[in-house]
Formats: C-alpha cells, structure tokens, sequence
C-alpha cells in the first residue's frame, strides 16, 4: 500500500513532465465555438486541461447557438466548433444523441388543447424535429415562449408555461422527460460533431479538439449511466 502512493505520485510527475514539454511546443490562438448546452456542463473541465497543459495557446471562446457556431466554422471566423446537427456532417461526431420532450414533473397535458411549446428562435434543429413529429402525428400545438438563451428556455419550462425538446445532456435535474406521455411522437436522433474549418488545422485546434472530444464522450457515457 506504501508503495502503491509512491507509484500514484511518480506516474502523476511523468504525466506533468511529458505534459510540459507537449505543451510547450504548441502555441497559437485557437477560436472556439460552443453551443450553450455544453457552456456550463462540459467545458469547464476541458478547457482547465487544456489551459494547464498548453500555455502557450491562446483561446478566443464563442458561446452561440448550433447553427451560428456552425456558420462561423464555415466562415472561417471560427477554428473549432462544437455543435449539434441532423445532417451527416463534414465533422468529427461525437455522440448521436436522441431529443426528448422535457418539462417538468407535475406538467398535466389538456390534450383538447394545442400542446404549448418553449422554443429557441429559429433557426433551430430541436424546434423542426419537434413541431414536424407533432405535424405528422396530427397533434395540435402552439409556441407558447420563445428565448434566444438557453437559460431563458429553462427557466420557461421550469415555470411550467410549455414543453420544449432538448436532449438530456443539460437537462436540469429537477425537470423530466415526458417522451412516454402517450401520443407525443418518438424524435430522430441528432449528431453532436466537432467541425474545424480547415483540411488541416493548426495543431493547437487539433490538441483542444482531440482533449474535448474525450471529455464529452466520457461525460455522456457517465450521465448515460445515470
């Protein structure tokens, strides 16, 4: 047991020395877009690893929507992205994730009346996934808020003003998925993807692409778990 603190400590050196000198051979700026699902979530944590490993890496951040993150890579304003799509994209993927109805726990549905929705202002690929199942389910449904935030979105739906469709990634743990109330349609699975806008990026976007890529699958593998 002595021994195994001991090899605990040496290994930890070696992991801070190899780091070191990694690090210190990658500099540059490297323009980041993410969308806000994960602003608060997962990025903390990656980008603490990559700003202690790489020093020498400047990081200019972008929090905006999917589809704005996605044009600024295209753009060219942007050296990475992270963003959700419906299209099989020209991207690394991350994870194929299913969006779900989310409201809150004592939500109580008139189904005499239009389902009310709280929805991100369009564009947006959880608004056209959501309004076309219910379309295609002859499900009667009215937008009851709009919010260009994330927050604002749950902080809707926490007042119980509508339901909105999301994935469980940053869904707050005191609303629910309401997806088996019967009659709402089952939504198609979307991609989260890393786009980078050059064929052969810079290596510090492929250092930070490569530490956010594993610390999102590891992140929703733990919350799958869950």
């Amino acid at each position: 047991e002595t021994m195994l603190g001991y090899a605990h400590k040496l290994l930890a050196l070696n992991d801070e020395a190899l780091s070191s000198v990694t690090g210190a051979a990658v500099a540059g700026t490297v323009r980041l877009g993410l969308g806000q699902d994960f602003a608060e979530t997962w990025l903390p944590r990656a980008l603490a690893a990559f700003a202690k490993d790489y020093p020498g890496v400047r990081l200019d951040l972008r929090i905006d929507r999917s589809a704005h993150v996605i044009e600024g890579v295209m753009r060219g304003r942007l050296d990475l992205g992270l963003a959700f799509t419906d299209a099989p994209p020209d991207a690394r993927t991350v994870a194929s994730l299913r969006p779900h109805w989310i409201g809150r726990r004592d939500i109580r549905w008139d189904k005499d009346a239009p389902l009310p929705l709280v929805l991100f202002e369009p564009p947006c690929l959880f608004n056209r996934a959501g309004t076309t199942g219910l379309d295609q389910a002859g499900i009667p449904w009215r937008v009851a808020v709009t919010s260009p935030s994330l927050a604002g979105l749950w902080a809707a739906v926490d007042a119980g003003l509508g339901v909105t469709v999301r994935t469980e990634a940053s869904m707050p743990a005191h609303l629910k998925r309401i997806g088996r109330v019967p009659g709402l349609p089952a939504l198609p699975a979307v991609r989260l993807s890393l786009f980078t806008g050059q064929d052969e990026p810079a290596a510090a976007t492929t250092v930070l692409r490569s530490i956010l890529h594993d610390v999102l699958r590891k992140g929703l593998a733990a919350r799958t778990r869950r």
